[in-house]
């Protein structure tokens, strides 16, 4: 229950900073906000309780949207939307829990699904029209058992900032996770687009995924990750950085693709600007919702 939540919140922070029901001292330096923010970001890592719930069961209807073959969806699906699907579906009369549970993260599940699978498939294509060099360099699935993680930095001259852009999908085209963030300076696009590989490489070595292949569309970066050519300066220095995290974690890989294939990665980077200095997503962003879904197909 919310009210729950709200109450372990509550002593949470009340206990972190110091104060009690008796004399209510103690100074909040932080919002909670802050708090439940990674550590390497300056936050202590605590747990959004009602978000962390909320983005469990979202997860779970996500399932029910984009596995409709699973044994999970068809028992859900006969009982409450057998002429529909998830997004579609309404509370029903007398649900269980668990659909009431699962149906409260509806809304989050829509808004970070503006198009559906089904409605991109039924457009008709006329191949005649979409013969040019953007369709010949699409962003392409995994082989089986591996991941890919696409990277990319965007320069912001007004602030002198630059972003950067990662996006992690599956072997079936399936969003992970996603970063968004910026960082102060503004560097040649080559170290930028090192620097956004750096944070990418940092993420995956103490992420869960095995097996990752690591897509640039910056030539000059994947062609140094992949030699051994000596470079100086600042670039050079976040490109040892890499080389060194690289030996040690043979499970990935990096590889150059076209600049119409790593869109999703671009698109973050653009958006991060307009976001904290690092925001995680554990579902779909809108800004790349309708790119994911249509690179899937």
């Amino acid at each position: 229950p919310t009210s729950l939540e709200d109450e372990i919140q509550r002593m949470l922070n009340s206990f972190w900073w110091g104060s009690n029901h008796h004399t209510g001292r103690g100074i909040k330096w932080l919002s909670w906000d802050k708090l439940t923010m990674r550590k390497e970001y300056g936050g202590m890592s605590f747990r959004h309780l009602h978000g962390f719930n909320l983005a469990m069961l979202g997860k779970q209807g996500w399932n029910l949207q984009s596995n409709p073959d699973a044994l999970f969806t068809r028992i859900f699906k006969a009982r409450y939307f057998p002429q529909g699907d998830f997004l579609g579906a309404r509370l029903g009369h007398n649900p269980s829990f668990i659909w009431r549970s699962i149906h409260a993260s509806q809304v989050l599940v829509r808004q970070g699904a503006r198009w559906y699978a089904q409605s991109i498939l039924s457009i008709p294509l006329n191949l005649a029209q979409t013969a040019s060099p953007v369709v010949n360099h699409r962003w392409t699935k995994p082989p089986a058992d591996t991941f890919t993680c696409n990277v990319d930095a965007a320069l912001f001259n007004d602030s002198s900032t630059f972003g950067f852009g990662i996006c992690v999908r599956d072997t079936r085209g399936l969003f992970q996770t996603a970063i968004s963030g910026w960082k102060h300076g503004l560097p040649p696009p080559h170290e930028a687009e090192a620097a956004a590989m750096l944070e990418a490489i940092q993420y995956l070595i103490h992420s869960p995924y095995e097996n990752v292949c690591v897509e640039t569309n910056c030539k000059q970066v994947a062609d140094h990750l992949n030699n051994t050519q000596v470079l100086h300066f600042e670039y050079g220095i976040i490109i040892n950085q890499c080389r060194s995290l690289l030996r040690s974690h043979q499970n990935l890989q990096v590889r150059f693709i076209r600049r119409q294939a790593n869109r999703v990665a671009h698109t973050l980077a653009r958006v991060a600007r307009s976001s904290a200095s690092h925001h995680f997503f554990d579902f779909i962003p809108p800004c790349i919702a309708s790119l994911i879904i249509n690179e899937m197909s």
